[in-house]
């Protein structure tokens, strides 16, 4: 509802509650097992909406618009897809992209509507880049783009564009040497 009437979903989404918390505190003591003691159940509204969604249309939707965007994507200078084909079966909630610059990348995007995110990095634990050279460039070079299921493949098509475009307009933008 968010995305359709034009408004970012990020400040709601925030305070939605948890959907899986499962109030099972067994084996936690001390302060975790306050903690889940009593999980916030979701409200009704929530759960009516849960309970109405057509699961197989929400899958399938994001699939196609993940499969879109891998279309739309795969060769643009600058940007490396690293999932081009994810699993069977999985249901991606984000389609994740490799740049040189993926926090310049995001604020660029979602002064143009696009609501990119990229992995902060702070809650990250500090290890050895040179040991662990694909959890580096993970952190250092992901962003995602959004993958609701109000992106439909027209919307795809269309961030997409706006992504090209992005890059292009960027300033020193040229072809990355990944």
């Amino acid at each position: 509802l968010a995305e359709t009437l034009g408004r970012s979903p990020l400040a709601v989404k925030d305070r939605l509650p948890v959907l899986d918390a499962s109030g099972d505190a067994t084996g936690a003591s001390g302060p975790e097992a306050l903690e889940y003691a009593a999980a916030p159940r979701p409200s009704r509204v929530i759960r009516s909406l849960l309970r109405r969604a057509d699961w197989k249309i929400v899958i399938a939707r994001r699939r196609g618009a993940y499969r879109t965007l891998v279309g739309e994507l795969s060769r643009v200078p600058g940007l490396t897809v690293p999932v081009p084909d994810p699993a069977a079966g999985s249901v991606p909630e984000a389609f994740p992209v490799l740049v040189d610059d993926p926090r310049a990348l995001v604020r660029a995007l979602r002064r143009r509507g696009v609501e990119a995110s990229a992995w902060p990095g702070a809650e990250q634990f500090a290890f050895e880049p040179s040991r662990w050279p694909g959890a580096a460039t993970w952190l250092e070079q992901s962003l995602c783009l959004p993958l609701g299921s109000s992106l439909t493949v027209v919307r795809a098509r269309r961030m997409a564009e706006v992504v090209r475009e992005t890059l292009r307009s960027a300033p020193g933008a040229e072809p990355s040497t990944r």
